[in-house]
């Protein structure tokens, strides 16, 4: 027996919606997916962040615009039947006036979720979609303090599947600015100094650039490459099934941030649900319940991490065990649907 129809709008990064599709469905829900639409104006962005304030009501009409467009183009399509009874949004960029007449027309009583694994203070400012939803989660703390919405850390699943055994695991884009950088480089020296075997890289997209592009970032000292530890720097991806192999079969998970946000990454979740070590730039992580400094080494500008940290046997302490499976999948998507309590 089907529980209810679901509609799941998502972006696909790294697959993490297979996840929620795989799951609502195990739990008896009927799931479509519609990819999350990421409206992206380039020329928009950098007048934005000239102007700020001054540009921001034309840039959001015009966003608007852009998305209404979107939708009406969804609900053309025949294969969507439109009487759902949940929507469940993660992120939801492409929330509308346009979307939620049309469902709210349908069915009136359609219970509507947003989850956001992004902090509020950027340029899609996700609290403005607020208005549209009955339920709202987020994944960073002092959103959910700040805008008195509900705290619920990125889902993690299980996983059966092992990698290569590494002593610290760390895999990451390499982000804007140096930060998630110099943590990455300072933890690959230290375990250097232990003898400690590693997998530390950050992913740099591979692109070619003109002569002119190259001479221009070196004159003015933003080519990245001149001054890297190169050894820490790939231009090839890990895929999401063997990047959780590797967490599995990891001692230590390596998290970097790489900017401000007070919200785990999936990566730290995947960690935690794995019961692994974790060492983390992310302060606030001292914030929650399930922080146990045996597990967790919040690093800042010192990188020379005791050794007793890489060495001594660690095993998760029930209280934090409880806490993590809070928001296990399974668990995630039961709190995401219950309008009961």
């Amino acid at each position: 027996m089907i529980k209810g129809k679901v509609l799941l709008i998502a972006p696909t990064f790294r697959n993490l919606y297979k996840d929620l599709i795989e799951e609502l469905k195990r739990q008896g829900y009927e799931v479509t997916f519609v990819e999350d639409f990421l409206y992206q104006n380039n020329l928009f962005r950098h007048i934005y962040e000239v102007l700020g304030c001054l540009f921001y009501p034309y840039y959001l009409r015009h966003r608007y615009k852009v998305y209404s467009k979107h939708w009406r183009e969804i609900f053309q399509r025949k294969d969507i039947n439109l009487n759902f009874d949940y929507i469940i949004a993660v992120d939801g960029h492409s929330s509308c006036d346009c979307l939620f007449n049309k469902l709210n027309q349908v069915n009136p009583k359609i219970k509507k979720i947003l989850y956001t694994f992004d902090t509020v203070s950027n340029i899609y400012r996700f609290d403005l979609n607020y208005k549209y939803y009955d339920k709202i989660y987020t994944f960073d703390i002092d959103d959910a303090v700040k805008y008195n919405i509900n705290l619920l850390p990125i889902w993690w699943s299980t996983s059966d599947f092992y990698g290569e055994h590494y002593n610290i695991f760390g895999f990451a884009s390499f982000g804007i600015g140096w930060k998630r950088y110099n943590v990455f480089n300072g933890i690959a020296i230290r375990a250097k100094e232990l003898g400690l075997n590693t997998l530390i890289k950050l992913y740099v997209s591979p692109r070619e650039e003109s002569r002119l592009v190259k001479f221009l970032k070196r004159v003015f000292q933003l080519d990245k490459s001149l001054s890297v530890n190169k050894d820490i720097i790939t231009h090839k991806e890990i895929e999401p099934e063997n990047y959780r192999g590797l967490i599995n079969s990891a001692d230590i998970i390596l998290d970097a941030i790489g900017h401000k946000q007070s919200g785990m990454t999936t990566r730290f979740s995947w960690a935690l649900g794995a019961g692994k070590k974790i060492i983390t730039d992310n302060v606030s992580v001292s914030k929650y319940p399930f922080y146990d400094p045996k597990q967790i080494f919040i690093v800042t500008d010192d990188y020379r991490i005791p050794a007793h940290f890489f060495f001594e046997k660690f095993h998760m302490k029930e209280e934090v065990r409880s806490e993590v499976e809070k928001f296990r999948i399974d668990n995630f998507i039961k709190t995401l649907l219950n309008f009961d309590a």
